[in-house]
């Protein structure tokens, strides 16, 4: 109810998009509220893309690590099968969680495939997404390290610290943006999800 009050949902009371830390979290509802069609809508349609994403992007991570064929559509076909964030897209559109697991994919492949310069760009907007996904930019830095042998050259040092810092400073910068109430009634609004 949180994200779609971002979003500019007409029926939900606009002081629901300010409610921390939710309030926080702004890529998804930013990007819903972008797009043409009414929230649930868009919801849905970025949530059906964002599933169709991750699950090229997971063939796509298993390729580059080496996996053969076979194993690459098998690894896919668990990750549909089993995991949460495509069954639980469907279910409730307006939640940001698919969309935090294709940032979450995003961030793998890049740094299976050494491509740490666009990786900063990406952290930058997994701050915007959501909070937690700025600890994988140690995995980042730390990959980006091992690929060196482990040498901390100036411009490696230079690059890992960039890509630690770019989540984590746009955290603080949203953080310093956005007013969020202290206090919210929100009973009434979960009764309706129950129902």
């Amino acid at each position: 109810v949180f994200y779609a009050a971002m979003a500019g949902h007409p029926q939900l009371k606009p002081e629901l998009a300010r409610v921390a830390p939710w309030a926080y979290r702004v890529a998804t509802p930013a990007l819903v509220q972008a797009l043409p069609w009414d929230t649930l809508t868009s919801f849905r349609v970025l949530v059906f893309a964002t599933d169709v994403a991750a699950l090229l992007l997971i063939f796509l991570i298993l390729k580059g690590l080496g996996f053969a064929d076979r194993l690459c559509w098998i690894g896919l076909a668990l990750y549909a099968g089993v995991f949460w964030a495509l069954k639980f897209s469907f279910a409730s559109p307006a939640y940001i969680d698919a969309e935090t697991q294709l940032v979450l994919l995003v961030i793998i492949y890049l740094t299976v495939h050494a491509y740490y310069l666009p990786l900063v760009a990406v952290l930058i907007v997994a701050g915007l997404q959501k909070e937690a996904l700025a600890a994988f930019s140690v995995f980042a830095a730390v990959a980006l390290i091992r690929q060196q042998g482990g040498r901390v050259t100036l411009s490696t040092g230079l690059l890992g610290a960039a890509l630690v810092a770019a989540p984590f400073c746009t955290i603080l910068a949203v953080r310093s943006m956005v007013t969020t109430l202290t206090s919210i009634d929100t009973s009434k609004e979960t009764e309706e999800q129950l129902r």
